[in-house]
Parts: C-alpha cells; sequence; structure tokens
C-alpha cells in the first residue's frame, strides 16, 4: 500500500460532548479519531489560542498510527504552523518514535517523516508564563496510571505528600479501574478511538508496528491537566527506559523511545517553550532502576490482587485475558524475575503470579534475551540487560533459588559475559538512585 500524500487537516472541539475528533486524509482515504472524555462536573475549557495550539500538536502526535500505513507519503501540515522548536520536535518524535517500526519493517525513515515549512508557516515561542495561585489552595498532580507496578509507586509516594492526586488512563483496561480502586482515588478516563480503516487498511496490506504511545497520551494528559488545573503530569518512567532495544547501523533503535528522559526533556521543553501550559511533566521514578522499583512496591501488599504488567491484559483488539499474567511473554518473566530477587516470601509471590516462570526449561531463550546475551532485548518494556543479568547472579548464590533451572543453565553464561566482581558491583549500584531527572526540587528525595 503506498500514499503519496499524507495531511493533518484539522480537529474538531466538540464541548457540549466532551470531544475532539482528529481528522487526516491519506490521498483519497479520510481518517476520523475521536477522543471522548468525561470530566463529569468539569467543564470543557474555553477553546483559546494556548488550548488551540495544543490540540494541534495532540492531531500530529496521534497522526502516527496512520501515517505508518505507507511512511514515505509526503507529510502535509499547510494549516499547523510550527516554531522552528516544533518541527523539530516532531521530526524526532516520527523518527525516532517509529524506529523500532522501521526496524523491524526494514525501512529506511531516516530523512523521512520531516516537519519543516515554509517561512510564513513558522510560528514564534511564546514567552513562558507562571501561574499564580492562592498560597492556601492544594496543588494537584496528574498521574499517568497503567495498571502496572510503576504508577502505583508513584502513586503510593504522592499520597504522602501535600498534593491532590487524579489518576489518569486512556482507554483503561480492567487491570487499571482495579488499582484504582484500591488506591481510593479518582480516575479521569478517556476514551480513544482509531478509526475503523486504519484496521481495514492493516488487512490490506498497510503496515503497521509500534508507534509512541506514551507521546500521544501525554498530549491528551496535557489538555485534561489544563482542563482541572493541574500543576504536574506526573509519569512513571525508569531509568531503563533510555536503553536502547537494539544499536542498528551505529543508530539506537528504543522500544520506549517515548518513556526515555531524551523525550520527557524534549516534551518539557515544547510545553514551556510554545504553550502557557501550568504544570510541569516528569517521571518520578526516573532516578530508579527496575528492581529498586519493585522493593519500592513491596512495602505494600494492598496491589497484589490487581496489579499486572502483562500485555495480554491490555489488548486493544482481541479479547482481554483474564489471567493476571500469561508468564511466558518477556514482561511477565521480567516482572516476575525483579520480584524473585526481592526478600518477599514465596507464598507472596504464588499469591501474584500464580506460577513460577524460572522452573521451566523451554523459556531459557527468552531469559537469555533478557540478560543481554543476544543481539536484541525483547521488544517490550523490559529493564535494563544488566539489571536481569544482575538478577540471576543473585538468585544463583542464594540456597533455595540456585537450582531452578532457568537460574542453573544461566548463571555461568552471565557471569562469563559480565564476570563476578562486575556483577556483584553492580547489585550495589543497581539500587542507587541516579542523577539524570527532571523531578521537582521537593520531590527529588521521597525515595532516598
Amino acid at each position: 500500500m503506498l500514499f503519496q500524500q499524507f495531511s493533518f487537516e484539522n480537529y474538531q472541539y466538540l464541548a457540549e460532548q466532551q470531544q475532539i475528533i482528529l481528522n487526516y486524509r491519506a490521498d483519497d482515504y479520510q481518517f476520523a479519531e475521536t477522543l471522548t472524555f468525561d470530566f463529569a462536573q468539569q467543564s470543557f475549557p474555553v477553546l483559546d489560542d494556548n488550548i488551540d495550539k495544543l490540540l494541534n500538536y495532540l492531531l500530529i502526535a496521534a497522526g502516527v498510527s496512520y501515517f505508518k500505513l505507507s511512511p514515505y507519503a509526503q507529510v502535509q501540515h499547510d494549516t499547523i504552523p510550527l516554531s522552528t522548536l516544533a518541527q523539530q520536535f516532531f521530526t524526532q518524535l516520527y523518527r525516532l518514535g517509529l524506529a523500532e517500526f522501521a526496524y523491524r519493517n526494514k525501512l529506511d525513515l531516516s530523512h523521512k517523516c520531516c516537519f519543516g515549512t515554509a517561512d510564513k508557516n513558522v510560528s514564534k515561542p511564546r514567552a513562558e508564563k507562571k501561574r499564580s495561585r492562592a498560597v492556601t489552595q492544594q496543588h494537584k498532580a496528574l498521574v499517568l496510571v497503567g495498571g502496572g507496578k510503576d504508577s502505583l509507586v508513584s502513586i503510593e509516594a504522592l499520597k504522602k505528600q501535600d498534593v491532590e492526586v487524579i489518576l489518569f488512563a486512556v482507554n483503561p483496561a480492567q487491570p487499571i479501574i482495579d488499582c484504582a480502586k484500591a488506591a481510593g482515588l479518582p480516575l479521569i478516563q478517556v476514551k480513544r478511538q482509531l478509526d475503523e480503516q486504519l484496521f481495514y487498511l492493516n488487512e490490506q496490506g498497510g503496515l503497521n508496528g509500534h508507534v509512541p504511545i506514551t507521546a500521544i497520551i501525554s498530549f491528551i494528559a496535557s489538555f485534561v491537566a489544563i482542563a482541572l488545573g493541574c500543576d504536574y503530569v506526573v509519569t512513571s518512567n525508569e531509568a531503563s527506559a533510555n536503553e536502547a532495544t537494539v544499536v542498528h547501523n551505529g543508530i539506537e533503535v528504543n522500544h520506549q523511545y517515548s518513556k526515555s528522559l531524551a523525550f520527557e526533556r524534549d516534551f518539557s521543553q515544547l510545553l514551556a517553550s510554545e504553550l502557557s501550559v501550568p504544570f510541569r511533566y516528569f517521571s518520578l521514578l526516573r532516578q530508579q532502576t527496575e528492581m529498586r522499583i519493585v522493593q519500592q512496591f513491596c512495602q505494600t501488599d494492598k496491589y497484589d490482587t490487581v496489579f499486572t504488567s502483562c500485555n495480554k491484559a491490555f489488548k486493544l483488539r482481541e479479547k482481554k485475558s483474564d489471567q493476571r499474567w500469561c508468564l511466558a511473554c518477556p514482561k511477565c518473566q521480567f516482572v516476575h524475575l525483579m520480584f524473585a530477587v526481592t526478600d518477599i516470601s514465596e507464598q507472596r509471590m504464588m499469591a501474584i503470579f500464580s506460577g513460577n516462570p524460572l522452573l521451566n526449561i523451554d523459556f531459557i531463550p527468552d531469559y537469555q534475551s533478557l540478560v543481554g546475551l543476544t543481539a536484541e532485548k525483547p521488544w517490550e518494556c523490559v529493564g535494563e540487560k544488566l539489571e536481569s543479568a544482575v538478577a540471576i547472579y543473585l538468585l544463583s548464590k542464594r540456597t533455595n533459588t540456585k537450582n531452578w533451572p532457568v537460574v542453573k543453565n544461566l548463571a555461568p553464561q552471565v557471569i562469563q559475559n559480565y564476570g563476578e566482581q562486575h556483577l556483584q558491583q553492580s547489585a550495589i549500584e543497581l539500587m542507587a538512585l541516579r542523577d539524570s531527572h527532571f523531578i521537582p526540587e521537593q520531590w527529588a528525595h521521597i525515595f532516598a
């Protein structure tokens, strides 16, 4: 399937219905994506210049889902003025956010997806404005929740701070709803309905693959934050999101690009320079490894029966699984591995996972990929190769876990690949807070 041109047409702002419709065109095909909000008593914000620019940015970000059908099409956005900074941001978002898609479909998009514009369409950056607020008014934090351990660690930490916590999710599956109920906090839900033609064209040969979904969700969350008067938009992306999944021709291909520190920096800079947003966008867990985050999670058991990281519980078009952990996918295997090296009881482990994939020799190739013994990490949101390797090493030193088939098989390979001294030192370093982050000063030490 080959389109010559792909155009970001416009958006429709339906305040009474609390809907935003995003319109696109690819040659003779027209696509309409619908976002439906439910603010209860909160009315839609007035459509001013600031929100107009934000929604045009959302239009471009969400358009990646349709653009990838034919990614060599010429990009058209004549009705959307973009500053030089915005051009650079979206060019980077499409190229790096679609890097996995390009790699796995054997495409070269390194010189495609360009958002340069004619001078007449270049907008000027806004001066950053600070919102005044009454001294006694409590601050609000909009926390993106995904149903896994990470956002729950952020939620529990923020509940202890002087801030009103509001949860946010797009198309929340049951685990997300259950986690919000367990947290005892309000959940703002947004329904994102993709154009059905997208799935039809995929079946007809249109290209498909990974898109930078966190970027799209972050733009939607920014609109919600403005509507609700939030001071913070909080994600829960850990340090490992910065690690490339594979390096191809000298270029890092990162499954988690839109969860990375680089994206967080660029997105925050775009908001600050181009929009008069009243909030800060950051990841509360950026200083931490997955291994350290799991230690934080284990301090409470209130989410043990509701959280999951298994993709089968979040399938978009397929029937969602009622089983919270399949234990056969890389995400299940990685998360279980991180829990296995904690000091929680075997009974609690079984209550959470209902099984132990480290006992299954058929999974050895999967774990080899997790620990860095193959060219590629799994194309999933999993931790650093080194921390998986350290986890296997630590389990090999424990009497009750050293004979687990996967551990017994992989430990010698891990030691040979990394060196025992390096693994021992890394076990200490993985539990330390890292320096690179954009966490506000008042919260930079809440996990210390």
